[in-house]
């Protein structure tokens, strides 16, 4: 995804990751990193400032190998036209055309993906 957010009131162009799931049966072979770098350089060709993409716990230190990092900041979406803060899980940052950031607020200016 590519979406118009904000960070810490500034316009940015954000890239997202969402529903990135691999079958168990198909796992350890290197397909959702080739994916998510893939989508990396789809971010850097089309202007995004950095990627973001939320995660449950448990797959943190994956996606850290994969040059992510997490953002310990605030993410806000929209939902029914209602700002709210996107706490389900976390989120994760990655650098693309500026540093990815650790903390503020991100503003997705719409639903989350």
């Amino acid at each position: 995804y590519l979406r118009d957010a904000t960070l810490d009131g500034t316009s940015v162009l954000v890239g997202g990751v969402g529903k990135v799931k691999t079958h168990p049966a198909a796992r350890g072979r290197g397909f959702a990193a080739a994916a998510v770098r893939r989508a990396g350089e789809f971010f850097e060709a089309h202007g995004a400032a950095f990627g973001l993409l939320v995660c449950r716990a448990e797959l943190v230190a994956y996606y850290e190998r994969l040059g992510w990092r997490e953002f310990a900041g605030r993410l806000i979406v929209r939902q029914r036209g209602e700002a709210t803060d996107f706490t389900l899980n976390g989120a994760m940052a990655l650098a693309v055309r500026a540093d990815a950031p650790a903390a503020g607020t991100i503003d997705l200016c719409g639903p989350p993906w």
